[in-house]
């Protein structure tokens, strides 16, 4: 087939490209032509078209590159025939120029615009990785900043950047008066004898300027055998400068032909050209497909042998020993600077004249001719392959979208999504008593930590406070005139009882209601876990679970009946609270002092009793002797006379009965502890007989003693007086009753109360006040040390929490945990179930669009 045939059949191809792209972009359908996919169609047809455009002008790119200073610059002057490129020792070229045929000898400089120039020097801070670069621009960060923040960076980033990137952005700050001097402004034209001006050239290797051009564009007149050519003279990729390496890379897989400007008397390939000589250009093709490599500066070698000596290594440089190209055809000799001759002076006429000597060409019309040559028979496989993968990547990107899309099987959601649901749900029952398994641990854990005894403990302290508690003078008054009238004598036999029951009342229920609490609490946060527990397993999400129906069936399978979990049965822990803590708020605060406390203490006193056993195994645990009190019997506890004498707590807490009594001992009788072991062990009994009472009959006892006997007679004497009160029954009164007196007693005891007011003879408002301050105190002593053992609510709450638990993990293990799971499938996959439903209707729509895309695709190719 003619070349000018298989051309017009590639040039349909891209133009179904196009059409067939616009085309697929027109259909709306977000599924399928999401952003992603239109993007990279529209990368696709801009490829197209410039392929296009390529084809119908029969253009022919060729890129320049090579080391800097290998005379890349001379080389495109030369194939130019004129002198319009800077050429020096020192670096020429700081910007890509474009060099293309032309009716006249012309050039276009474009700058970059201030928006595009801020972009570039950003992201070149941003690539440095120093913080904020958005904030600054290219002509507001002085050279001194940028030095101090490059020197705070990391070694690593120094080292990698500072003789590239770093030095990129350090020409830019110390040129910027000039560089803003051109930067936005429009573009520059230069002709005929201008192109060969410095000003003109200054934009090609003047940093000061060249680093503000975008483009420049020069159209010759002197392509005559090459007028569909277009030259790019790109910076020697071993430029420190990263933008020129970046530049000469993209160029490089961009265009139909690359020529190497190589030395020719430096010949051995070194680590740049090796570098980017094994990338790949653009359709995945090695960059050595399309490689002519002319070996420059020949003119250099002093004679023939020579000149072939660095041919042969040339030729084993590159296709032996580095195996780039087995292309010795597109490997060239010659010298660009002999080739422009008198056009640049002695230098070019010297050197054509010892080309001449040696008996060698200058290579610039071989390359020509090497050049016409494989654009007529190879460069179009080139551009052929592109655009086949153009095709071919479009057809692949549409068939991995098929792929994705029959993820989802048209099936009947009757069947085979409900049963293939309804089996995994079941099969969520191991992990689920498993989970339950483990929470049944933590309720143990729960329980041996006695969390719920030390919030109660807490509680109590909050709750029985004496600032909280306490008579206050506004109620005695309240309940004075209600019980009293309005007359200012006071009356505490009617207003205490009546001040007591309404404290109880208050107290006691909002006591019993906080500590119930504290149980239903604890189980609503066990409650939650289970729910969370079939949360997890059944893979119910946040919509699921706010579901109220889903929300109660599930509350209902847990609870073995139809309530949520909220309404745990609160009524035993209140029967807990009301069996133990109520006989103490009626003895302490409910009852006055004398008589009535005596008469509840006798009515209950095996409760009382059996919690003083708990007082004193507390007692004995935090005294640190945790079980010295099994060596004592109940009678001995400390509990019941508080609660019959409350001041005897107070007593303990102000000052030390046994310090007072051995006071009165010694002032008496002149004898002092330790003087007498046998009178110390009798002083322990009277203290622990009579309590409180101890003071007031030892000093009846030892009243009028014969203080100045001597000393062995006084103790002899005291001796025989303590023993005698000790075994003498007749020596009480109803407050040194001991218990068994107490419980013996058919008829009322006749007991005094305590006056605390200065008289000392009449019971007042304040000693109603001061007394039940002491029954506060003691209330919440017996509270913490005696209830709170006695209720042991740890152990109790654990039952009932781990039976329940235990009860649940059975229904799970039935049949009856498939039936929750066939009648509530709807609710617990219900978004799942409908996504199912929609993606079926969805791709129905998708079935539909991707036949008119096949119809699209099938038409991009055309069958040579």
């Amino acid at each position: 087939m003619s070349f000018d045939i298989e051309r017009e059949i590639y040039i349909g191809k891209l133009e179904n490209i196009i059409d067939g792209i616009e085309k697929i972009n027109a259909i709306k359908n977000s599924r399928i032509i999401n952003s992603d996919t239109t993007a990279n169609l529209e990368n696709f047809k801009n490829d197209a078209k410039k392929l296009l455009k390529k084809l119908e002008k029969g253009e022919f790119e060729i890129a320049v590159i090579g080391l800097e200073k290998a005379g890349k610059s001379s080389f495109s002057n030369a194939i130019m025939d004129n002198d319009v490129l800077p050429t020096a020792d020192a670096r020429c070229t700081y910007t890509a120029t474009c060099i293309k045929a032309g009716d006249v000898d012309h050039a276009i400089v474009t700058f970059f615009s201030v928006e595009e120039f801020n972009k570039a020097f950003r992201d070149k801070l941003n690539l440095l990785g120093i913080s904020n670069a958005d904030t600054y621009t290219y002509n507001t960060l002085s050279e001194n900043m940028y030095n101090d923040i490059f020197e705070r960076l990391g070694d690593d980033i120094k080292d990698k950047y500072e003789n590239n990137i770093n030095q990129d952005i350090l020409d830019i700050i110390k040129n910027v008066d000039s560089l803003s001097s051109f930067i936005g402004n429009s573009q520059k034209q230069y002709s005929g004898n201008e192109l060969s001006s410095d000003e003109f050239k200054d934009f090609i290797q003047k940093p000061q300027k060249a680093i503000a051009v975008k483009e420049i564009v020069i159209e010759t007149t002197k392509f005559e055998s090459m007028k569909n050519a277009i030259m790019y003279d790109v910076p020697g990729f071993d430029s420190p400068t990263a933008m020129h390496r970046q530049q000469t890379l993209a160029k490089m897989r961009d265009v139909d032909a690359i020529i190497m400007v190589a030395n020719a008397k430096a010949p051995s390939l070194r680590g740049p050209e090796l570098d980017i000589l094994k990338e790949k250009d653009m359709d995945g093709a090695p960059l050595s497909d399309k490689l002519f490599v002319f070996s420059n500066k020949s003119d250099m070698v002093d004679s023939y042998e020579a000149f072939e000596k660095n041919k042969e290594t040339t030729y084993n440089e590159w296709i032996e020993r580095r195996k780039i190209t087995n292309r010795k055809d597109r490997i060239l000799f010659g010298s660009a600077v002999a080739a422009l001759g008198e056009k640049i002076g002695d230098t070019g006429t010297e050197a054509r004249k010892k080309l001449n000597k040696i008996g060698i060409t200058d290579g610039i019309n071989e390359l020509k001719k090497g050049l016409e040559k494989y654009y007529r028979d190879e460069r179009f496989d080139i551009l052929k392959k592109r655009i086949d993968s153009i095709i071919s990547r479009i057809q692949d990107m549409f068939e991995k979208i098929r792929e994705d899309k029959n993820l989802f099987v048209n099936r009947d959601i009757g069947s085979g999504e409900f049963i293939e649901l309804f089996y995994k749900l079941t099969n969520s029952r191991n992990a689920i008593q498993a989970d339950l398994e483990e929470l049944k641990g933590n309720i143990n854990i729960f329980e041996q930590e006695r969390v719920l005894s030390d919030v109660i403990e807490t509680k109590v302290n909050e709750l029985v406070d004496v600032e909280k508690c306490k008579i206050t003078d506004t109620e005695l008054e309240i309940m004075h005139r209600n019980k009293a009238g309005n007359g200012i004598n006071e009356n505490p036999v009617a207003v205490e009882p009546a001040l007591r029951e309404q404290k109880f009342h208050t107290m006691y229920n909002y006591f019993q209601k906080e500590v119930s609490d504290i149980a239903n609490e604890a189980h609503i946060n066990n409650f939650n876990a289970i729910i969370n527990i079939f949360k997890k397993e059944l893979g119910l999400g946040e919509r699921d679970v706010t579901n109220e129906k889903l929300l109660q069936n599930i509350c209902e399978f847990i609870n073995g009946r139809k309530e949520t979990g909220e309404s745990y049965d609160i009524e035993y822990f209140n029967s807990l609270v009301e069996r133990f803590a109520r006989d103490i708020y009626e003895i302490l605060i409910l009852k006055s002092r004398g008589q009535d406390r005596y008469n509840k203490f006798r009515e209950r006193a095996e409760n009382y009793l059996s919690m003083s056993v708990f007082y004193s195994a507390k007692r004995s645990k935090l005294s640190g002797n945790e079980y010295s009190y099994l060596s004592s019997t109940p009678s001995e506890s400390p509990m019941w006379r508080i609660l019959l004498w409350p001041e005897l707590f107070e007593e303990k807490v102000d000052y030390n009965l046994e310090t007072k009594a051995w006071e009165i001992i010694s002032n008496l009788t002149g004898i002092v502890k330790g003087k007498s072991s046998s009178i110390d062990k009798n002083v322990e009994e009277a203290l622990s007989k009579y309590g409180p009472n101890t003071i007031g009959i030892l000093t009846k006892l030892f009243n009028g003693f014969a203080k100045s006997s001597p000393e062995v007679e006084a103790i002899l004497a005291a001796k025989d007086l303590l023993n005698d009160c000790l075994s003498d029954s007749s020596i009480t009164d109803s407050e040194s009753d001991n218990l068994l007196d107490i419980l013996s007693k058919s008829s009322n005891v006749n007991v005094k109360r305590s006056m605390k007011n200065t008289i000392g003879t009449e019971f007042t408002y304040k000693d109603i006040q001061d007394e039940f301050i002491a029954d506060i105190k003691v209330l919440n002593d017996v509270l913490k040390n005696a209830f709170v053992e006695a209720i042991n609510m740890d152990r109790a709450f654990s039952a009932r929490e781990v039976g329940m638990v235990e009860k649940l993990i059975q229904r799970i293990k039935s049949m009856e945990f498939d039936e929750f799971i066939k009648d509530n499938l709807q609710l617990i996959k219900y978004d799942e179930l409908s996504r199912i439903e929609d993606e079926q209707e969805r791709q129905k729509a998708d079935r539909v669009i991707m036949s008119k895309i096949n119809e699209i695709l099938a038409n991009l190719d055309i069958k040579s």
